[in-house]
């Protein structure tokens, strides 16, 4: 009897090994469910955040269009509009906050007069493919041109407009405006903004920090008399063909008092940087960045560099004299 025992002992050890191998087995798999749910929640949570985010942006450029056809005499404005040109002092309604041009997938060209859009507080212009031309008056997007105050939340964004080769804004236009968001041009060859009246205060983007990078067709860069007074960082970075800056009075000071910002890297072309006398342009920057701007002979930048506290620069032509 006790031999019947344990041979059946004996025959069920092969069952219970086996048992246990497969709750082993089967408790490594569900180690792997826990994070496979999260991951998988994080994934629908995304997914969800980008969908309800590109409705309401559609929703948000429907709006706008709306709002701008009702200012403009209700104009006919679709996708297939070409041209879009809006006279003096137009579209200065209070509720009218936002300007978003993505609807208009065919515009070509863009003329805002002067006055206009006084209490617009972010411009959206992206992923016009066919836009050539952008061209701001003076005093449009400023509610108020002897006030200089600063609004974090008000921004130009220009993005993904392969085609554009001219951005150019007026005096005192985006006064109040802090962010200036300007990317993926690849057709950019120029951009202007402010007055060079020697008489004007132009104070375009007053408080802005301004980012160029990647443009590889830009040649020229003019900044009027007071613009980005105030900036924070100003970085212009692989501009393959950039020949020229040129400053008015005092423009891109930088601000002061704070940990300021000035890189300037990879910029084979540059030849001349340009301010008038007596012109504090690049005084304030702290931290000072330059590499390879060999080309450099012409510099005029009276007031420049008397702030910096910590330099890099290197491969820099006329430019290392501030340096020595």
């Amino acid at each position: 009897m006790s031999k019947d025992i344990e041979a059946g002992t004996q025959n069920a050890l092969p069952f219970e090994k086996s048992s246990v191998s497969k709750a082993k087995k089967s408790k490594r798999c569900t180690g792997w469910v826990a994070p496979l749910c999260i991951i998988g929640c994080i994934l629908v949570v995304v997914l969800l955040w980008w969908v309800i985010s590109v409705i309401l942006s559609s929703v948000e450029a429907s709006k706008s269009l709306k709002m701008l056809q009702q200012c403009m005499n209700d104009t006919s404005l679709s996708k297939t509009t070409t041209s879009l040109i809006v006279p003096d002092d137009q579209c200065n309604g209070e509720n009218f906050k936002l300007l978003d041009l993505s609807k208009l997938k065919n515009l070509a060209t863009l003329v805002v007069g002067d006055r206009c859009f006084r209490y617009v507080q972010k411009v959206n212009i992206r992923n016009l493919k066919q836009l050539k031309t952008v061209t701001i008056g003076k005093e449009s997007f400023t509610l108020n041109r002897e006030w200089y105050g600063q609004n974090p939340d008000f921004q130009l964004v220009l993005k993904n407009c392969p085609s554009l080769t001219r951005l150019s804004i007026g005096d005192h236009s985006f006064l109040e405006y802090t962010t200036c968001d300007l990317a993926q041009l690849p057709s950019l060859e120029i951009v202007e903004m402010g007055d060079f009246n020697s008489s004007a205060e132009s104070s375009s983007f007053y408080w802005a920090s301004l980012s160029l990078k990647n443009l590889p067709r830009l040649k020229s860069l003019l900044l009027g008399n007071h613009a980005f007074l105030y900036a924070k960082e100003v970085v212009l970075e692989k501009l393959q063909e950039l020949q020229s800056i040129q400053f008015g009075m005092n423009a891109m000071t930088f601000a002061e008092g704070s940990d300021t910002k000035l890189i300037m890297k990879e910029l084979p072309q540059l030849t001349t940087i340009m301010a008038p006398q007596n012109s504090t342009s690049f005084m304030n920057p702290q931290s000072v960045y330059i590499l390879n701007t060999p080309s450099v002979v012409n510099v005029s930048l009276p007031g420049a560099f008397q702030k910096k506290h910590s330099v890099t620069v290197k491969n820099i032509g006329a430019l290392q004299s501030f340096f020595e």
